[in-house]
């Protein structure tokens, strides 16, 4: 990672026009990946660090579908180094800046848009279990960012592979984050219930494997 950062910002730092537009891309896209990898090893804050810088690259990119990427990455560090309110604050100012930028981009736009109100509705539902001022009405948040991820996924065409620009989001994924913020707001029947309605055909469908979620059974 470290050449690959090295190069990605040299290229972007050395290009003018659309090259370093493209560089940027680039650049921003390799820092995510930063961000991804540091929250498996444990290290939000450089999560954090790397979230910060993608979003600066991908703004400097021009491109509204590398920048709801980087911001559903960053929202996704914000949560994991203790900042869920930051967090939430974060994707739903982002998912409601680039909405018209998104739509009309099919499955990557409306799947990277899908993915800000599920960072958003589980940074909500974290933020819901602190003992502070704000967890109520982040509670209350929860249900409405799902239903509109919800409502994004029923827009991708019947043909979508449910991975568009590396997002794993499909009405199952949605489903999946549903089970996971029951849980996180110790909505244990709920979740049980949620989870108890997916079915095979479900499973089966392009993005609803069990794949759509991480090794400790975090959605993506």
């Amino acid at each position: 990672m470290p050449g690959l950062l090295t190069d990605a910002t040299q290229a972007a730092a050395l290009h003018e026009g659309d090259d370093q537009l493209a560089a940027y891309r680039a650049l921003s896209m390799s820092l995510q990946l930063t961000e991804a990898l540091a929250i498996k090893v444990g290290a939000p804050d450089v999560a954090t660090l790397a979230g910060h810088r993608a979003v600066l690259a991908a703004e400097r990119s021009g491109a509204p579908v590398i920048q709801a990427s980087a911001a559903r990455h960053l929202a996704d560090a914000l949560t994991t180094d203790g900042q869920p309110h930051a967090a939430a604050a974060f994707a739903q100012a982002a998912a409601i800046r680039l909405a018209d930028d998104l739509t009309p981009r099919g499955p990557a736009g409306l799947s990277t848009l899908g993915m800000l109100d599920l960072k958003a509705a589980i940074a909500q539902a974290t933020a819901a279990a602190l003992t502070d001022r704000r967890a109520p009405a982040a509670a209350r948040a929860v249900p409405d960012l799902l239903d509109r991820a919800d409502e994004h996924s029923a827009q991708l065409p019947a043909d979508a592979d449910g991975n568009a620009f590396f997002t794993a989001f499909s009405s199952t994924n949605v489903v999946l984050y549903r089970v996971a913020t029951h849980v996180r707001l110790y909505e244990g029947a709920a979740g049980a219930a949620v989870a108890q309605a997916i079915t095979a055909d479900d499973r089966a469908a392009p993005g609803g494997s069990p794949r759509s979620t991480t090794p400790g059974g975090k959605p993506r």
